[in-house]
């Protein structure tokens, strides 16, 4: 059986203290199934272990080098990718019919797209993942569902073979939760803020924005799928151009009281949409939770900037990626009250 781990599950096996910490376990160990997971795991899960690490539950670095054995070339996990196109629009169109969290859509994108070629005749097609809407949509793709977080697995409750072992070497550097990914604009699918997808159009990112609008304000200010757990923001600016209101999805740091946001577009050349909004109307005002707040904004320098940036790298390693994409440096803009 051929299995495709959402990146919830994969963290799950370094959280000996979460539910279905065992069974995550158990799948790594297993010799009869063979594991695959996209691309932006590895930041995905990262962002988790070094934000449990920060909070003192686990060695970060201990947790890093046992994720990067498990997605090495000699690991249990296979990386694999698929057309970032492709994906994009497999994923939104699962937004669209299903109005399921953009980082759910994104995974099962992948592997609707990656699965049917790997499949051997005879054998199946699997998706294991922690959230119910995930496992509904997974279904209809016509994958065999793998539900971690209760007693066995749903595909007739087979434990790993090693699974015992497995949980002991976890458990030497686990103590930690459960986390959002790359944040909100980490995951290279593009949000306003983000990024915008390679390819894609203004109105397919708008789209892709409001669809995680939506759910942020469904569910108080929680995004789900790899983003549970992340630092969220809807970031009210006013067009430079039209002076209408323009609201833009990202990640945020708290500094207590203020915040920081960061224009990173995924490692573009130029800086996004919000971010000369701003410039142009420092005046803004953002939703964090279910509060709606006011605040000024303006842009870090020095120390105060490479503190605050450092810091948004080590917690979430796809600002890294971004960096090293542009020769433009990031703007670290901070949101003062107002």
């Amino acid at each position: 059986m051929i299995v495709y781990l959402d990146s919830s599950v994969l963290a799950r096996a370094y959280l000996a203290d979460e539910p279905g910490h065992e069974q995550a376990t158990s799948l790594l160990a297993d010799p009869e199934i063979r594991l695959i997971t996209g691309t932006w795991t590895r930041i995905e899960v990262s962002g988790a272990l070094r934000r449990a690490a920060r909070a003192g539950r686990g060695d970060g670095a201990g947790l890093l080098e046992l994720l990067d054995g498990d997605l090495g070339t000699a690991g249990p996990v296979t990386v694999v990718a698929a057309d970032q196109k492709e994906v994009e629009e497999r994923a939104l169109g699962l937004v669209r019919e299903h109005a399921i969290g953009a980082m759910d859509a994104w995974h099962l994108a992948v592997a609707a797209l990656v699965l049917p070629s790997l499949v051997e005749p005879g054998k199946d097609a699997g998706f294991a993942t922690l959230h119910e809407a995930q496992s509904s949509v997974a279904t209809t793709l016509g994958l065999r569902l793998v539900k971690v977080g209760c007693p066995g697995h749903r595909d007739g409750g087979r434990r790993g073979k090693n699974g015992g072992d497995a949980v002991r070497r976890y458990e030497r550097w686990a103590r930690s939760r459960p986390a959002g990914r790359n944040g909100a604009g980490g995951n290279g699918t593009g949000r306003n803020g983000a990024g915008r997808p390679a390819g894609k159009s203004r109105s397919d990112v708008t789209d892709f924005n409001q669809a995680i609008i939506e759910e942020f304000r469904a569910n108080g200010g929680q995004v789900g799928g790899g983003f549970a757990g992340a630092p969220l923001l809807l970031l009210h600016t006013t067009g430079a151009r039209s002076g209408l209101d323009r609201v833009s999805p990202m990640m945020y740091q708290d500094l207590g009281g203020p915040v920081a946001v960061f224009a990173s577009k995924a490692g573009a050349p130029s800086d996004p949409d919000w971010y000369r909004n701003l410039v142009a109307n420092p005046a803004v005002t953002a939703e964090i939770g279910t509060d709606t707040r006011g605040f000024t904004a303006r842009t870090a320098t020095g120390e105060e900037r490479d503190r605050i940036w450092t810091l948004q790298k080590e917690d979430y390693p796809a600002f890294a990626e971004y960096e090293s994409k542009t020769d433009r440096v990031i703007p670290v803009v901070v949101l003062d009250p107002a």
